[in-house]
């Protein structure tokens, strides 16, 4: 093995590790090739004196909580949504909040459906257990806060529909896209990763289950969607994937989950580097 394949061997287990670990995985299943392992000669091990002996480090908790990006309203972006009144309706409350380093372009941005759960704080934008499972993912792929912003499709808390709970239609997505145009025209992204049927759907463009639209990029056109529209309205690269509110719920879908985490990788990783280093 080339020196060169070997290092992204082990960069490429590195990351898997860090994947699993932060999914909650804290051992495999002992196989017969991996308890070969432990028949090998081990070396002798060294005896510390009192003098000598180190308290050993504590293991992390497997479910420790995780410091996620600090949210702040995106009024404070986008000061033109404090007035929106395309959903007039007096049931939708005006709440909206996102996370990121804002005046700086991120190298991908996150786009999720809506804020889940109950919660009206403005401290989180998917909901805190879906911002720590998110942002366990992103360390899984040594992104941080500063490489990514994250956002919703629908920038308002929607109405409560007949089951009693606030999830947005695709009209009222529809009616909200404007908002996110604006805003990655604004933030100016190298990758759009669209998590959820719903923001997948409207920013590729195509009425399919979101299973089928991952594993490949598609073109979005910020300013009006359109191929022929002026030059200046270059095409963001888009990946699908799953929202971390699915993931929570449907725990075996986590490996799909972390083949999408290893494209957005890639893709980055691919990048010149004076576009990393600016961010763009």
């Amino acid at each position: 093995m080339k020196p060169e394949e070997a290092l992204y061997f082990l960069k490429s287990a590195q990351a898997l590790a860090r994947y699993h670990q932060a999914l909650g995985v804290d051992h495999y299943p002992a196989k017969a090739r991996l308890s070969s392992l432990g028949q090998m000669p081990q070396p002798r091990p060294t005896v510390l004196t009192a003098k000598t002996a180190k308290p050993q480090p504590q293991s992390r908790p497997r479910h420790e909580s995780l410091p996620v990006p600090k949210a702040v309203p995106i009024t404070a972006e986008m000061p033109e949504l404090s007035g929106c009144r395309r959903c007039v309706t007096d049931d939708i409350q005006p709440f909206s909040a996102m996370a990121g380093r804002l005046g700086q372009a991120p190298q991908l941005l996150i786009v999720g459906d809506y804020l889940h759960g109950d919660d009206t704080s403005g401290e989180f934008v998917f909901g805190q257990e879906e911002d720590e499972l998110l942002t366990r993912m992103l360390m899984a792929i040594a992104l941080t806060a500063d490489d990514a912003l994250i956002t919703n499709l629908v920038k308002c808390r929607p109405a409560v529909n007949d089951e009693g709970k606030h999830e947005p239609g695709e009209t009222v997505a529809e009616r909200c896209l404007i908002h996110l145009r604006r805003q990655i025209i604004l933030t100016q992204p190298r990758l759009i990763l669209a998590m959820g049927d719903l923001p997948a759907q409207i920013l590729i463009g195509q009425k399919t289950s979101l299973s089928a639209l991952r594993g490949r990029l598609y073109n979005f056109f910020p300013q009006d969607g359109q191929a022929n529209s002026p030059p200046q309205n270059q095409p963001v690269p888009v990946l699908a994937s799953y929202h971390p509110a699915f993931l929570l719920a449907q725990n075996e879908m986590k490996k799909a989950a972390w083949e999408d985490m290893k494209m957005v990788r890639r893709f980055l990783a691919s990048l010149p580097l004076t576009a990393r280093a600016a961010g763009r």
